[in-house]
C-alpha cells in the first residue's frame, strides 16, 4: 500500500505551490473567497512546506473544510491523513468513508485508495475485508477515470492475479502497463519493463527494459533508479558497472527508497563502485534506517559496537 499512497501523495503536489508563496497566496485567496479546490492546494502547500512553513494540523484542517465544501479531492487527502496520522490521530478506519465519499463524488484518486484498501484487507482489525474483486473493479475505474496509477494497479491484479479478481493475462498487463506509462505513470513504465525483462506477454528485450527503467527513474521513481542499480551490479545480461551501479542506487537513496540506501552503502561498506568511506557509510546506512530498514539499523549498532571497542 507505501507505493501507492507515496505516488497520490507526491503527484497532488504537483498541483499547486510550484511558485511557491505565488501559489501559496494564489491557493489562500481562492479558498477564502469559497473555492474549495484552492483550500484543498493550500493544505497541500501546508503538507509539503512548500512556499509556507510545514504545519500538518492545518493542511489536514484545510482539507477537512475542503471535503465538507465539496471538494473530493480534498476527502481523498484527508483519509490520507488519517492513514499516516499527518496532522491528524492516526486512524485507518477513517480514511475508508473519506475515500468512498471521494470516489463516489468523482475523484478517480478515491476510487485508487479505496481499491487499494480492499486489495490489501483488514490490517490490525482496521479497514475493510479483503476482497479483490472489488479492488478490481475500483481500479477499473481510476484508470477508466483517467487516473493511470488505477491501469498500472489493475495492470497488477492481471499479472500477479493475487488470490481472486481476474485470471492471470500477461496481454492486459502489458496493454494496462504501457497506458500507464505513456500516461506519465512511472510505477507504468516499471510494470512494462519488468515484462520485457521477463518475455511475460511480450518478447524478451534488456533493451527496452532499461529505457523504461531509465524513463521511470529520471521521472522521478526512486524505484526504477534503484532497479537500474541492480542490473549493473549484478551484470544481469548487461556489462557489469558498479560506479553505474553505486550512481543509480545514490539517486534511489536520495528520493527516499530505503532499499536504495542499504545497496549504496553496501557498495560504499565494501569500496566497491565508490571509495570506501566510513562516514558516508554511516549518513547512509542512518538514513535507511530512519526511513525503516531494520537490517541498516542493526549494522549502524555493529559499526558503533566495532568503533567504540578500536
Amino acid at each position: 500500500m507505501w507505493c501507492v499512497l507515496v505516488f497520490v501523495i507526491l503527484s497532488c503536489l504537483l498541483i499547486s505551490c510550484t511558485n511557491k508563496r505565488s501559489g501559496v497566496n494564489e491557493s489562500k485567496k481562492a479558498c477564502d473567497a469559497g473555492d474549495m479546490s484552492g483550500c484543498t492546494k493550500l493544505g497541500i502547500c501546508y503538507e509539503s512546506g512548500n512556499g509556507v512553513p510545514q504545519d500538518l494540523s492545518r493542511a489536514a484542517s484545510l482539507f477537512k473544510k475542503a471535503c465538507d465544501g465539496g471538494d473530493m479531492f480534498g476527502c481523498t487527502k484527508l483519509g490520507i491523513c488519517y492513514v499516516f496520522g499527518s496532522g491528524v490521530p492516526k486512524d485507518r478506519s477513517r480514511a475508508v468513508p473519506l475515500y468512498k465519499i471521494a470516489c463516489d463524488g468523482g475523484d478517480m484518486s478515491g476510487c485508487l485508495m479505496l481499491g487499494q484498501e480492499y486489495a490489501d484487507g483488514i490490517a490490525g482489525g482496521i479497514g475493510v475485508p479483503k476482497d479483490k474483486s472489488k479492488a478490481v473493479s475500483l481500479f477499473k475505474k481510476a484508470c477508466d477515470g483517467g487516473n493511470m496509477h488505477g491501469c498500472s494497479s489493475l495492470g497488477n491484479m492481471y499479472r500477479y492475479h493475487w488470490g481472486n479478481g481476474v485470471p492471470k493475462d500477461y496481454s492486459k498487463a502489458v496493454s494496462l502497463y504501457k497506458k500507464a506509462c505513456d500516461g506519465g505513470d512511472m510505477d507504468g513504465c516499471i510494470g512494462l519493463g519488468d515484462q520485457y525483462t521477463y518475455g511475460f506477454g511480450v518478447p524478451k528485450d534488456l533493451s527496452k527494459t532499461i529505457s523504461l527503467y531509465e524513463k521511470a527513474c529520471d521521472g522521478g521513481s526512486s524505484f526504477g533508479c534503484e532497479k537500474l542499480g541492480d542490473l549493473y551490479e549484478n551484470g544481469n545480461k548487461v556489462p557489469k558497472d558498479l560506479f553505474r551501479a553505486a550512481s543509480f542506487y545514490k539517486k534511489a537513496c536520495d528520493g527516499w527508497s530505503k532499499e536504495g540506501c542499504v545497496k549504496l552503502g553496501s557498495l560504499d561498506e565494501n569500496g566497491k563502485g565508490v571509495p570506501k568511506d566510513l562516514s558516508k557509510v554511516i549518513s547512509i546506512k542512518i538514513k535507511a534506517c530512519d526511513s525503516g530498514e531494520k537490517d541498516a539499523c542493526e549494522d549502524l549498532k555493529q559499526i558503533q559496537e566495532y568503533w567504540g571497542e578500536n
